[in-house]
């Protein structure tokens, strides 16, 4: 189950990914790596979740990074997520990336070949929908720094491709959306945070009317 927390129906080109320099070397990591993450520590609560885990790179003995998920939703068309991540070691983690993808296939298997997506380019949020009709939203605090609505075999990243492509609307087919933000220097000991917020509804005006109330109640459902 806790291994799910961090997927969706695409399964490695979901999730959160990160990108970090340490001394001197470019790391990557996709979702889930089962080389590099440890096993995920989940504490359940009401309507939520907590997944913990540390990064190891394949070339270091001990861990980097520390990374917690936090999750909420109960009874209600939203989605609360917060990324967090932290140095453990005694130098600077420099030029930290972290992505988060999303491949929704709106209405299902027998309906998601007909998505479209956009992202807004003041707001910077992420927006999905289909003839279902059902809309979703993925917007986050702070912005993001990069963008990509494509298909999702089109994603690109990697050490050599650490930038999103900046795709702002695709579709209709089966559209993934990809946000980057580019978090900088991480001091030892330090710790950064990403605030997100997903949501759904049956019209354009619904989902935003949903987005600004998930907003409205994040700091007292993700401590």
């Amino acid at each position: 189950m806790e291994r799910l927390l961090l997927k969706n129906p695409h399964n490695s080109q979901g999730g959160f990914w990160l990108s970090y320099i340490h001394n001197g070397k470019v790391q990557f990591a996709r979702a889930i790596e089962g080389e590099t993450y440890s096993q995920p520590r989940v504490v359940n609560t009401r309507g939520g979740a907590t997944v913990e885990f540390n990064h190891t790179p394949r070339d270091a003995e001990a861990p980097v990074t520390s990374l917690r998920i936090s999750l909420w939703s109960l009874d209600s068309p939203v989605l609360l997520m917060q990324h967090t991540s932290t140095n453990l070691t005694n130098t600077e983690i420099e030029d930290l990336r972290v992505y988060g993808l999303m491949d929704f296939d709106l209405g299902g298997p027998h309906s998601y070949k007909d998505d479209s997506g956009f992202v807004d380019p003041e707001t910077r949020v992420a927006t999905l929908c289909d003839a279902t009709p059902l809309w979703v939203t993925l917007a986050s605090r702070p912005k993001p720094d990069g963008w990509d609505i494509t298909a999702p075999t089109r994603l690109r990243l990697g050490r050599s491709r650490r930038d999103l492509q900046q795709n702002s609307a695709c579709g209709p087919q089966d559209v993934a959306a990809a946000l980057q933000w580019n978090l900088g220097t991480l001091a030892p000991g330090q710790t950064v945070s990403i605030d997100l917020v997903m949501a759904a509804g049956e019209t354009e005006d619904h989902v935003r009317k949903e987005t600004a109330r998930a907003w409205e109640i994040f700091a007292e459902k993700i401590r």
